[in-house]
């Protein structure tokens, strides 16, 4: 059984899964430790079983990757458990790819405020069910343009819209929270490689924080 944890965005979600199947998902926006004991209790689940916990590791906002992957670590602390880190986009891409019942290849465009007047930008193809990210970048709206395949089946956010970013309004736009069910799924569809090493898990964040000066 896997336990997976999805904080990327301002909607968090985490989720009790076997196999390829979840068995229950909790979301909320706000803290992940509202949400783990409910989620244990309604299935009668000791942590202490598990076999695997999964991540979704971003890019997400600084402090919603800091707090999730903090608050995993501290989970695992007493019962080591080995830890499988899913990208986020690759998570948002299968959720788009159900959500349009397109069960053949597509290309999803996945953004996501950087600030400073920049986009993160990833394009994640999927093909037989199984995504894989071919490019991902930070990037002026323009330069994110030019990026662009010939053809596109939607563009994936979290946090924009088509008003937001009227020159890629021609596209089909999607609003779609990353969901934990589907990161602890992803573990299994694609055979990721999972660590025990707590020190080997990064998180990887919109915009790198930037090193205080001593």
């Amino acid at each position: 059984m896997w336990f997976s944890i999805e904080t990327s965005s301002r909607h968090v979600s985490l989720a009790l899964g076997e196999g390829d199947a979840c068995l229950r998902e909790v979301a909320r926006g706000g803290n992940a430790s509202l949400l783990v004991e409910p989620l244990f209790r309604e299935l009668d689940v000791d942590f202490s079983k598990l076999d695997l916990c999964v991540i979704g590791q971003g890019p997400g906002s600084y402090n919603g990757m800091r707090v999730g992957y903090a608050f995993l670590k501290g989970m695992i602390c007493l019962h080591p458990l080995p830890v499988v880190q899913i990208p986020t986009p690759l998570t948002l891409a299968l959720q788009a790819q159900a959500i349009m019942k397109n069960s053949g290849t597509a290309s999803f465009l996945i953004l996501n405020n950087a600030r400073r007047e920049e986009i993160y930008a990833a394009l994640v193809e999927l093909s037989d069910g199984k995504p894989s990210l071919q490019w991902d970048f930070i990037g002026s709206e323009a330069s994110v343009r030019e990026r662009l395949p010939v053809h596109l089946d939607a563009i994936v956010s979290s946090d924009y819209t088509a008003a937001d970013l009227p020159t890629f309004s021609a596209h089909r736009w999607l609003s779609i929270f990353p969901s934990a069910a589907v990161t602890g799924q992803l573990a299994g569809l694609l055979n990721a490689p999972a660590s025990s090493d707590l020190s080997r898990l990064e998180p990887r964040y919109v915009r790198p924080p930037v090193p205080e000066k001593i």
